[in-house]
């Protein structure tokens, strides 16, 4: 039975494999900056056993590999729309629940460089971790009073049902807006 790996490594670094011989390397160009990654550089990377093709399970050791887990406490005394509500994401298991966050024309948070927009939004992007296409459900556990498919910069494209089954095409990220409920 032959061993297969993959290499994991913190997002800068390309593998290359002759024969028996594998070899990790700096990626870095020479135009236009000629210094450019020259000097000390710190790297992770880690081997990870697995057999078959590249699948779901591979790329989410290497999306937490690059983004471990971080606890973080809030100081304002006010309590966060995200700290009870947890967001979950069904379907597919190619399927990566990348970024929440606050809406970037809340009222309560904007810093006036975009028309403010009255209530509190949260922000889900979602894509394909394989590239292809894929289905799932994205819940939340508090009342949302609209749902919206955005563009990457939030811009409302249409209002759509919560709970509505999402298709994902190839190479594409959904972006969805939850307005919460007053």
């Amino acid at each position: 039975m032959a061993m297969e790996f993959r290499f994991l490594n913190n997002e800068k670094y390309g593998f290359a494999t002759v024969g028996y011989v594998m070899r990790l390397s700096l990626r870095s160009s020479k135009a236009p900056d000629d210094t450019a990654d020259m000097g000390k550089h710190t790297i992770r990377w880690a081997i990870m056993p697995h057999s078959g093709q590249l699948g779901a399970r591979t790329v989410r050791a290497a999306f937490d590999f690059n983004n471990p887990l971080k606890l973080v406490r809030a100081v304002s005394e006010k309590r966060s729309i995200l700290h009870d509500y947890p967001i979950s994401l069904q379907g597919d298991d190619s399927l990566v629940l990348d970024t929440i966050k606050r809406g970037e024309d809340n009222e309560d948070i904007s810093l006036g460089e975009l028309a403010a927009r009255k209530g509190r939004s949260v922000i889900l992007r979602i894509y394909d971790s394989l590239g292809g296409r894929s289905r799932g459900i994205t819940a939340v556990n508090w009342r949302v009073s609209k749902f919206y498919l955005t563009n990457i910069l939030e811009d409302d494209i249409e209002e759509v049902f919560f709970q509505k089954d999402m298709r994902l095409c190839i190479i594409q990220i959904l972006t969805r807006k939850c307005l919460k409920e007053k």
